[in-house]
């Protein structure tokens, strides 16, 4: 496994509700955002991820572990699955990398609940984060506010991704590929712990 600098953590997205597509001449999919799609966590409130899904909740081996709801509405008639990306942009500055902090895929319901990366963990198919653990790894900034983006994508049909996969952002986005029917990206920020 590629080790990745861990220097630094996840500050999920805030409702600003951009719209963020697939499409792409690398097959990473072929839907643009869905304009009646839409993504919602009240774990996200005025902007700011809630204290609970960072480095100020629960944290397991130096990792914040529980995972952030999220609720979609609004989908695609022909959507059967769901997936998940969230990453921190603001990495670049500081790691040189966009960092992963979940990947997960062919998840059955439309309302993802706190904590679903541990508690229904065997409902969905999630991959290795940048912290090199699996599953979610939240946000834990080292040196300023980050801004989070989290990415819910309407699937067609269930991937083929095994449990506990390796995969880059432009990989994972491209095992996706044509299963995507939709896209809706949402942001939030996190502060570094005081």
């Amino acid at each position: 496994m590629v080790k990745r600098a861990r220097a630094t953590g996840l500050a999920v997205a805030v409702i600003v509700g951009l719209v963020v597509g697939l499409g792409g001449p690398l097959g990473t999919g072929v839907a643009s955002a869905s304009k009646a799609m839409s993504v919602t966590s009240p774990g996200i409130k005025k902007g700011w991820i809630a204290d609970a899904y960072g480095a100020r909740g629960t944290v397991k081996g130096g990792v914040p572990v529980v995972s952030l709801p999220l609720q979609v509405s609004g989908a695609p008639a022909k959507t059967v699955a769901y997936a998940v990306l969230v990453t921190d942009p603001d990495a670049r500055a500081v790691a040189g990398i966009e960092f992963r902090h979940w990947m997960a895929a062919n998840i059955l319901t439309p309302k993802i609940t706190r904590n679903a990366s541990v508690k229904q963990a065997k409902k969905m198919v999630q991959g290795v984060n940048d912290y090199g653990t699996f599953g979610y790894g939240g946000p834990n900034p080292p040196d300023k506010t980050h801004t989070y983006s989290i990415t819910v994508y309407a699937l067609k049909e269930k991937v083929k991704l095994t449990q506990g996969f390796d995969l880059s952002i432009t990989e994972f986005k491209a095992a996706l590929g044509r299963s995507v029917l939709a896209s809706k990206t949402i942001r939030g920020k996190y502060s570094p712990s005081r």
